[in-house]
């Protein structure tokens, strides 16, 4: 699954956002910040008991290097109960 899926532009002959997705494409955003920076399910790899790892990333350096995307938490109820924000 990738963003086209979610945030389709209704235009199939160009991805949403200006080819965002193409910098994360196994990822599916469900919160923003407000300051640029969204919380996304990473679906890398199988859930685990039915949930995603979530990771952070800021518009600004979208990809999976470790200056681009932070671990959060193992599942979207763990980062719930987080009370740091990951940037900092």
């Amino acid at each position: 699954m990738d963003w086209r899926t979610v945030f389709d532009s209704g235009d199939r002959s160009k991805p949403a956002g200006d080819g965002d997705i193409e910098y994360l494409r196994e990822a599916v955003p469900f919160a923003f910040d407000g300051g640029g920076g969204f919380y996304l399910f990473d679906m890398r790899r199988e859930p685990v008991e039915g949930e995603y790892a979530i990771v952070y990333s800021h518009a600004g350096s979208l990809g999976w290097d470790d200056d681009d995307c932070t671990f959060v938490a193992e599942s979207f109820p763990a980062a719930c109960r987080g009370t740091a924000h990951p940037a900092g």
